[in-house]
C-alpha cells in the first residue's frame, strides 16, 4: 500500500466581522487542519490599557466550523460517513485540546504578543490554531481522518462537499474590556491541512 503526504493551503484577507470561508478541495485524508492569522495589528485611539477578556488574543476568532455535505448515493450504495457540523468549537477549545499534541505545553500566539492590553500600538502576530482529525492516541489515526477522496475503499460516494468556517471578531472589545480604542488587523486568515493519500 502508498503512502503519501500532501499539503493544501488557501488564504483570505482578515475582515473584522466578517466571516471567511474556506472550500476544502477533494482528495486524501486530512489528518490535521490548522486555521492562522498571519497579521500587522494596529490599535489607535487615546483609550487607556484594557483588561484582558479570556485568551485575549485568541478572540480575534470567535468560533470554528467544518461542516459536510454527503454525496448523493450511487450504486455501490449511500455515504457512511456523518454530514453536517464536524467541528464547531471555539478556538480555546481546539487550543487546549491541541496540548495532547505538545507534551502538555499550551501553545497559543507564536511571539508570545498579548496586544498590550489593549494599548495603543502596533504588533505583529502569528495565531495557528489546530484541528486533529487523526487521533494521535488510537494505533491507526487514519481511522479518525476527515476522508475527502470522492469515494471510500468500497466504492461508495463520501462528501459532495466541505467548508472551513471562520467567525471573525469585530472590534477590540472582544478582546480587551475597559477600553476605548480601535483596532485594525492588516493581514491574512489562512486554511493549511495535511494530508495522507492511501
Amino acid at each position: 500500500m502508498a503512502y503519501e503526504d500532501t499539503m493544501q493551503r488557501a488564504e483570505f484577507p482578515f475582515s473584522p466581522g466578517v466571516p471567511v470561508v474556506f472550500n476544502l478541495n477533494p482528495g486524501a485524508c486530512i489528518l490535521e487542519g490548522k486555521v492562522q492569522i498571519e497579521a500587522t495589528v494596529t490599535i489607535t485611539g487615546p483609550g487607556p490599557d484594557g483588561t484582558q477578556i479570556g485568551d485575549g488574543i485568541c478572540n480575534l476568532v470567535r468560533r470554528i466550523r467544518v461542516l459536510a455535505n454527503k454525496a448523493a448515493p450511487n450504486a455501490n450504495g449511500t455515504s457512511r460517513y456523518p454530514d453536517g457540523a464536524l467541528v464547531n468549537c471555539s478556538p480555546q477549545t481546539l487550543l487546549r485540546y491541541a496540548t495532547i499534541e505538545h507534551q502538555g505545553k499550551f501553545v497559543m500566539e507564536q511571539s508570545g504578543s498579548n496586544l498590550g492590553n489593549g494599548a495603543a500600538g502596533v504588533y505583529d502576530i502569528f495565531l495557528s490554531i489546530p484541528i486533529y482529525f487523526g487521533d494521535s492516541v488510537n494505533l491507526n489515526n487514519v481511522q479518525t481522518a476527515l476522508n475527502m477522496n470522492p469515494t471510500d475503499s468500497q466504492g461508495r460516494p463520501v462528501y459532495s462537499a466541505v467548508q472551513v468556517q471562520v467567525e471573525l471578531a469585530a472590534s477590540l472589545a472582544e478582546l480587551f474590556s475597559g477600553t476605548g480604542n480601535a483596532i485594525e488587523v492588516a493581514g491574512m486568515v489562512r486554511w493549511d491541512d495535511t494530508r495522507l493519500a492511501l
